[in-house]
């Protein structure tokens, strides 16, 4: 499968934009070494496995490699990474990810990892309820 790769680039760092602002606005400190997860897509067991070899190669720890459910000409390869969301998310990173996938004619997903420890963040069900209205006494029926 053949991608523009100035296409993707660009796609990817409009989105790492988009979740680097999301991810501040939860507190999430983005120059902080973190375990990241890197997706791709695959179309063949042989692009899989030469696309895995290419990521161990480069640094990274193969995580998975396997075909997707009930499809025959999908595979799912993810690789490990520490590194900071900043770095990973900058221009040269993204493009070396988008290229290395498709050297394999494959597709570099994006990334994901677990955050832990976030800040307490405010929302509706975490605010206390509102104070009662105020008790008033019914008119005298006398």
């Amino acid at each position: 499968m053949k991608v523009d790769v100035n296409t993707e680039i660009n796609n990817h760092l409009q989105r790492n934009k988009a979740l680097k602002d999301s991810l501040c606005q939860k507190g999430v400190e983005l120059r902080e070494s973190l375990s990241i997860e890197l997706h791709f897509w695959a179309f063949s067991k042989q692009t899989a496995v030469m696309l895995a070899k290419a990521l161990y190669d480069e640094g990274l720890m193969v995580l998975v490699l396997t075909l997707v459910d009930g499809e025959e000409s999908r595979w799912t390869v993810e690789a490990g990474i520490k590194d900071t969301i900043e770095h990973l998310t900058s221009l040269p990173v993204v493009k070396r990810f988008v290229e290395l996938a498709a050297e394999f004619d494959s597709i570099y997903d994006g990334w994901g990892t677990q955050l832990d420890n976030l800040p307490p963040q405010s929302s509706p069900s975490q605010q206390p309820p509102p104070p009662p209205p105020p008790t008033t006494t019914p008119p005298n029926s006398n």
